[in-house]
């Protein structure tokens, strides 16, 4: 069924986007797929028959090629080219214009397109070949993970067990749609609104179980991030790292996200491992058989006079945490300029707030709101097991 496009007073733009690709197949006969905009008469294409789009694009069968339509729109070749329409009930059909790109050629290119304002800082052919596994897709995992996305990042490994609440909503990225959902399937839809070619493996295990769901993504092109809500999940995630000896990085909130912190590791670079280098609070959560939250926990919330860190507080930390996980993605990349991790050391600490009556009295060590601990060193005569 074609999506209804009774439109009273049709705009006078009447432009239609068209991928080039399908503009190409000059013997194509089908429906086309996508979105007509009745209120902007900018019409979208964004698949056809054998090439249709993923369902977490939610889009209509609009049209045809080839085939004249009594409601849609519809095309049909000219001197080997395709000429739209869009027809309406008892009205007589209205030409559309392709949209042109920035070189006046007729259609576009998808992944080109959508990435083009980031030419001359990220490598779009790059970033496709670039992997991020993703272990926790709360709202520190999922801030991150769309912004990777939104770098160009092509492909990525979704691991968490949870499924989105209703108080996940106001810190997620996700929205009540979702809700009742695994949380690696919400995101996995919302890394595919924005990159419809991205290869998102989504894996409802914690990352310890997940050996099997990492072949073929876990190489020199990865980058492993530990955003669960534990400590046995980040040192996991180093150790994945440490044996495929790719990039690590984990974030963390300390309570009501006053503080994100940031821990990373890299080959070649003789760091100290995770589970060394903080090996109390490891073991700490070994022990706990209950998740062992970073941020106060919502049963926890109940009982005191606050409730978790919000969500503009989650974006900051996990903001700055992305920024240093594109520099990762791109240490082998010799056109790429670092932004941040070239000035932290191993473990980074970023202050939302430094208010007692926010973040408690650990908030306080801070001298002022926004302030970035860049100085904080291990005992260099800690001896990691793992690493070596």
């Amino acid at each position: 069924m074609i999506a209804s496009c009774d439109f009273e007073k049709p705009s006078e733009k009447n432009i239609v986007l068209v991928p080039k690709e399908l503009l190409s197949l000059k013997k194509y006969r089908g429906p086309i797929y996508g979105y007509m905009r009745k209120d902007t008469g900018m019409h979208v294409v964004l698949g056809w028959k054998g090439n249709e789009p993923p369902a977490a694009l939610r889009t209509d069968r609009i049209g045809y090629i080839g085939k004249r339509t009594m409601n849609g729109i519809y095309a049909k070749h000219r001197s080997g080219d395709a000429c739209f329409f869009l027809k309406t009930p008892g009205k007589k059909p209205i030409p559309l214009s392709i949209d042109c790109d920035s070189n006046g050629n007729n259609g576009y290119a998808l992944i080109q397109n959508v990435f083009s304002r980031q030419k001359g800082l990220l490598e779009t052919d790059w970033m496709m070949s670039m992997t991020a596994v993703i272990a926790g897709c709360g709202s520190a995992g999922s801030a991150v993970a769309l912004q990777l996305a939104r770098a160009g990042v092509g492909r990525f490994v979704l691991s968490d067990t949870d499924v989105l609440d209703i108080h996940n909503v106001c810190r997620h990225q996700c929205n009540l749609t979702d809700v009742g959902r695994y949380k690696v399937d919400a995101l996995k839809d919302r890394i595919l609104q924005i990159n419809p070619n991205a290869d998102v493996k989504a894996v409802s295990k914690i990352i310890q179980d997940s050996e099997h769901e990492l072949q073929g993504y876990v190489n020199e092109n990865a980058v492993i991030i530990g955003a669960g809500d534990n400590r046995l999940s980040a040192a996991s995630c180093c150790d994945i790292a440490i044996e495929h000896n790719i990039p690590f990085l984990s974030l963390c909130f300390w309570q009501r996200a006053c503080v994100c912190e940031i821990f990373v590791w890299l080959p070649d670079k003789k760091h100290i491992c995770y589970r060394c280098a903080l090996p109390e609070a490891v073991e700490n959560s070994m022990k706990e058989m209950e998740r062992n939250h970073f941020y106060i926990g919502e049963e926890a919330a109940e009982k005191a006079s606050f409730e978790p860190g919000v969500s503009i507080d989650v974006e900051f930390g996990s903001t700055i945490a992305s920024k240093i996980v594109l520099d990762m993605l791109n240490l082998r990349n010799t056109c790429y300029t670092s932004r941040v991790l070239h000035t932290l050391t191993q473990y980074t600490w970023i202050c939302n707030t430094n208010d007692e009556a926010i973040g408690g009295a650990s908030a306080t060590i801070f001298p002022q709101p926004l302030d970035i601990a860049r100085n904080i060193v291990f005992d260099d005569r800690i001896v990691c097991q793992h690493t070596h």
